[in-house]
């Protein structure tokens, strides 16, 4: 799936980053794409949640995607149920 029409430019030309280095409105913007209501006071508890992580896919300067997920003390080769669905 690409990048959502009018998610608009971001930091930098792809790749993860922190989802709070992405602007609000480009976050904003994607999630309206994704969603059919707009969610701003949910999405600013999800992303801001103590505990976990939030990363956003950048792709061509835009928001492709995003995720956040609690943090672990398991190493990434130990997560065999989602590495190996997200990772093909």
């Amino acid at each position: 799936m690409g990048a959502a029409a009018g998610a608009g430019e971001a930091t930098g030309g792809g790749g993860v980053v922190a989802l709070g280095e992405v602007p609000f409105e480009h976050v904003l913007a994607y999630d309206r794409w994704m969603f059919s209501a707009s969610r701003p006071a949910f999405l600013r508890c999800w992303i801001d949640r103590p505990g976990h992580t939030a990363l956003g896919f950048m792709e061509n300067g835009a928001l492709g995607g995003y995720t956040v997920f609690p943090e672990m003390d398991l190493p990434l080769e130990n997560w065999f149920g989602v590495t190996s669905f997200e990772l093909g």
